[in-house]
C-alpha cells in the first residue's frame, strides 16, 4: 500500500518511519497495562512533530509547480508555522507567515522567536478571522502557493495516510500489537482525517479518538470526515486503482480545550508533567498536552477499552535554532504591534 504514493511528489524532509515504544512507567500508573506512544516527535532532525510528513507533500509540490513563495497562517506560536519557515527556507523558497494572538507562554515566545529568526516574513493579525481574506490575497501573487493552517489540505494529509499505513507494518512486524485506540490533538483536522482514512486503508481495526484543542467551529467530526473524503480523492489522481474506503465518523473528545485556543489547563500542565517525570518525554500545553490528559481522564473514569492504547505524539522533540523565550536576537525583527510581546505577558489577554 505505501507503494501507492510512490508517485506524489516530496521534499525530503522527514525521517521516516518514527519509533513506538511501550510507556511502561506511565501505563503502570495510570492503570494502563499496555500504554504505548508513536514517536513522531522525532520526524525530522531540524524540527519534528506532525507538522513534517504534511511538509513533505507539500513542499513537494511548491517545487514541482516552480513557486518561489508560501503563504501560510497560525498563531504567533504555531509549530506549523515555524515547520514551514524552517523547511521551506530550505528548500529555497520564500515563507510569509499571517499570525495571530495566543496566550504568551515561554513555548510560544520561543517558537516565535526561532520562526522570525529563521527568515518567516510575518503578518501580524488581530484576530483569527482575518485569516482567510489575507491569505487569499497573498496567495494570489504570482509564484506564491498557499498552505492552509495545519497544513492540512488533502495533499498535506497524505502525509498522514502514509502514517497509519506505517503503524500497519510496525505492527505486522511485531513492533507493537495492534492498538484498540490511538489518540491524537485535533487542531486543523489534517493529522486526524488522514489518520482516519490510513487505519482504514490499511484494514486495521483500531479506533481512532481525536482530541479537541481549538474551537469547535474547526475542530468537529464532520470537518474530519469531509477532509478525510477529499484527501481520498486527491490519492486518486496519483493512483487511481487505489481501493476506496468509507470514513463515515470521527470520534472527538471535547472535553480537554480550556476555553481559549493555547490555554494551558491544569489537567495538561498535570499530563505534561508525568510524560516528563515517568518517561522523560516533553509535551506541551496547546495540543499534545491535552491529549495525554484525555487518556488519564478515561483512565481514571475506567472508559478507555481494555487492550493496547496509543498515544501519537505530534510535539518536536528537536528544539529549533533560536528557540529563546527572551527573544533576545530578533526583536529588531519584531513588528511594530509587537513590540511589548516578550515584555508583557498579559498584552493579549480578552
Amino acid at each position: 500500500m505505501l507503494s501507492a504514493l510512490a508517485s506524489v511528489p516530496r521534499y525530503p524532509c522527514a525521517q521516516l518511519p518514527t519509533p513506538v515504544q511501550r510507556l511502561a512507567e506511565l501505563g503502570r500508573a495510570l492503570g494502563i497495562p499496555e500504554l504505548w506512544i508513536k514517536r513522531d516527535d522525532l520526524s525530522g532532525t531540524l524540527y519534528g512533530g506532525n507538522k513534517i510528513r504534511k511538509l513533505s507533500f507539500l513542499l513537494g509540490q511548491a517545487l514541482e509547480e516552480k513557486r518561489h513563495r508560501i503563504v501560510t497562517a497560525g498563531a504567533i506560536g504555531s509549530h506549523h508555522s515555524l515547520a514551514t519557515t524552517l523547511y521551506g527556507r530550505r528548500a529555497g523558497l520564500e515563507v510569509e507567515a499571517a499570525l495571530f494572538p495566543q496566550p504568551p507562554t515561554d513555548h510560544v515566545k520561543a517558537n516565535l522567536a526561532a520562526n522570525l529568526g529563521a527568515g518567516a516574513h510575518p503578518i501580524p493579525l488581530r484576530s483569527p478571522i482575518e485569516v482567510p481574506f489575507v491569505l487569499a490575497l497573498r496567495s494570489r501573487r504570482s509564484g506564491a502557493m498557499l498552505i492552509p493552517g495545519g497544513g492540512s489540505s488533502p495533499r498535506g494529509a497524505i502525509g498522514y495516510v502514509e502514517a497509519a499505513l506505517e503503524l500497519a507494518e510496525q505492527v505486522r512486524t511485531g513492533e507493537l500489537p495492534e492498538p484498540d485506540l490511538a489518540i491524537v490533538p485535533l487542531g486543523t483536522g489534517g493529522t486526524a482525517a488522514g489518520l482516519e482514512l490510513g487505519l482504514r486503508l490499511a484494514g486495521l481495526r483500531t479506533r481512532l479518538l481525536a482530541v479537541r484543542v481549538i474551537d469547535r467551529i474547526i475542530g468537529n467530526a464532520t470537518t474530519v470526515v469531509r477532509l478525510a473524503h477529499r484527501i481520498q480523492k486527491e490519492m486518486h489522481r496519483f493512483d487511481p486503482a487505489l481501493p476506496w474506503v468509507r470514513v463515515g465518523r470521527c470520534d472527538v473528545e471535547h472535553r480537554q480545550f480550556g476555553g481559549r485556543y493555547g490555554e494551558a489547563t491544569p489537567a495538561a500542565i498535570d499530563a505534561a508533567h508525568q510524560a516528563r517525570a515517568l518517561e522523560g518525554i516533553e509535551l506541551e500545553t496547546t495540543y499534545t498536552a491535552k491529549a495525554l490528559a484525555a487518556i488519564v481522564c478515561r483512565a481514571r473514569e475506567g472508559s478507555l477499552p481494555n487492550g493496547p492504547i496509543l498515544f501519537w505524539n505530534t510535539f518536536s522533540s528537536v528544539r529549533p535554532p533560536g528557540y529563546d523565550p527572551t527573544g533576545a536576537a530578533i526583536r529588531h525583527l519584531l513588528p511594530p504591534q509587537w513590540k511589548h510581546i516578550f515584555d508583557d505577558e498579559n498584552m493579549w489577554d480578552d
